[in-house]
């Protein structure tokens, strides 16, 4: 039997219980000086014009804390709650956005991703369980983001950028164009070390934009209709 470390926070105390051992302190108070850093971090890219987001777990006391609070009340920004499974994960963990566009202060731009369980699926369980004598908590292997969220979260972006004329070139008459220095060297010889030159021939013959329902799963099938070699290069909610 493995006991579970007791909380070091409660939603009467977000930024701390008292009465905490000297390690338990030093421990909250480490994590408080990085929230502390990180509200100052978006204050500062706010000021810049640049849109900002922070998430944790829907339930997490980070949302309570005086560091997030403060934040809220003076910029209230847009909150988005959503579900793992619906963006290509196997659990039903829950996720809470917020978010801030100082240029676009009433627009939630992150209002698509905000995706309930349909219920059209099974989620893998929670509970921890022995793999090769050690016990596995499904809970570190939910740390990183489901590969369709991150895909979807990167869409935004590269909107965003397209909006603010800062898209990346996708192809190399349009990079001479923006920075002739970058193609005097080697143009006509081999690709630049580190693929600074974009390809002189795209890579995709074409692009195809399909829509499909969130639950379709049968992707595999799909692509299998198309030229072999086909990639899903972006996703959109």
């Amino acid at each position: 039997m493995v006991n579970p470390p007791r909380p070091l926070r409660s939603e009467s105390y977000p930024d701390g219980l008292p009465g905490l051992t000297e390690r338990e302190e030093n421990r909250v108070n480490e994590a408080n000086l990085s929230y502390a850093a990180m509200v100052e971090l978006i204050l500062l890219l706010i000021s810049l014009g640049i849109a900002v987001s922070v998430e944790n777990p829907l339930n997490s006391l980070f949302w309570l804390t005086s560091f997030m609070v403060k934040l809220f009340a003076q910029f209230p920004g847009h909150f988005t709650v959503l579900q793992h499974c619906m963006h290509g994960g196997t659990r039903d963990k829950k996720s809470k956005f917020w978010s801030y566009n100082p240029r676009q202060p009433h627009v939630n731009f992150l209002a698509s991703l905000g995706l309930m369980c349909d219920q059209s699926h099974q989620h893998e369980s929670w509970k921890p369980r022995w793999v090769d004598g050690k016990l596995f908590f499904p809970t570190a292997a939910e740390a990183a983001y489901p590969q369709i969220l991150c895909q979807r979260l990167a869409s935004l972006c590269l909107d965003e950028a397209v909006s603010r004329h800062l898209a990346p070139c996708t192809e190399l008459h349009d990079q001479l164009v923006l920075d002739e220095g970058i193609g005097k060297r080697n143009l006509f010889a081999s690709q630049s070390i580190g693929n600074k030159l974009k390809q002189i021939l795209s890579e995709y013959g074409c692009k195809i934009k399909a829509a499909l329902p969130l639950s379709f799963q049968q992707l595999d099938k799909f692509l299998a209709n198309f030229p072999k070699g086909t990639k899903i290069i972006h996703r959109q909610v």
